[in-house]
């Protein structure tokens, strides 16, 4: 039951990392636990083309909850420096521009942290978490017992 369940998460993480190939946030290599990255957006072909000024919101995902969410003002480049805190396991990152926000349809952009080349334990899992709306996404509900 655990590998069916670790099989599970693995498929829905790597569709989710499919799914984001081409998208307009990009992290300078890879994002280590404890040290600085270099964030670049892209907003071309996006409802944010063209848009002055332009921030990105990152948050970093622990284990089982958020530990910080930042709004960085972009460059004119289109460049901002981050320094990711040491129990991250999972960065997830949007687009804003004062009135809308470009998160990849309400699932934001994911990119997991690494130590030594490696990725870090429970990123995988995070990021499965996150994707099925179980994290801080919240998908919409039609439930009547929800208000």
């Amino acid at each position: 039951m655990k590998s069916v369940c670790i099989t599970v998460a693995w498929l829905v993480t790597a569709q989710l990392a499919r799914a984001q190939r081409h998208h307009p946030i990009n992290i300078s290599g890879t994002p280590a636990a404890g040290h600085g990255i270099t964030i670049t957006a892209d907003p071309a072909g996006t409802a944010l083309a063209g848009s002055a000024p332009l921030y990105v919101i990152i948050d970093a995902e622990g284990k089982s909850r958020q530990l910080a969410a930042d709004t960085l003002l972009l460059s004119a480049a289109y460049r901002a420096t981050y320094t990711v805190p040491a129990d991250a396991v999972v960065l997830t990152g949007r687009l804003y521009d004062g009135r809308q926000t470009d998160d990849n349809n309400g699932k934001a952009y994911v990119f997991p942290v690494y130590r030594e080349m490696k990725v870090v334990p429970f990123a995988w899992y995070r990021m499965s978490q996150l994707a099925q709306g179980r994290g801080r996404w919240k998908k919409t509900s039609n439930r009547p017992w929800r208000t």
